[in-house]
């Protein structure tokens, strides 16, 4: 089952078709799920902002916040689920956490300039906001 709200009606029809009930919410009716997925959102990146040292976040790095925080519940699995939402839907194993771990959102990071390497006194790395 779907629960949407107006802007999907028009696929409406489409997707029955494919034997998936949608139901579509009036104009004022709020689908209480997603009201709740969107608040769990929020308060993980109100999370993470309480943590950086900055008094000011670029908008860029607010999108990049709220997909890094999507990111992350999709690859946790939820309580008593033995696969996460990313393997049930795409199949991929958990992420190693070795790799993937090593920076926490917003940290400052030194990142390598691939040049041509020269004896010169010019640094090779740019000092920058890891947002990934």
């Amino acid at each position: 089952m779907v629960l949407a709200d107006n802007e999907f009606k028009i696929l409406q029809e489409e997707v029955e078709e494919m034997g998936v009930n949608v139901s579509i919410v009036t104009k004022k009716e709020h689908v209480s799920e997603v009201e709740r997925q969107n608040r769990v959102i929020k308060e993980r990146a109100q999370c993470i902002v309480q943590t950086l040292p900055y008094s000011e976040i670029p908008r860029q790095t607010q999108i990049a916040l709220v997909q890094y925080v999507i990111f992350w519940l999709n690859n946790i699995p939820k309580e008593n689920q033995l696969l996460s939402l990313r393997e049930m839907i795409i199949g991929e194993q958990i992420l190693d956490c070795k790799t993937i771990c090593k920076s926490p959102f917003g940290a400052y990071v030194q990142v390598y300039e691939d040049q041509q390497v020269t004896n010169t006194m010019e640094p090779r790395t740019t000092g920058a906001i890891l947002i990934t």
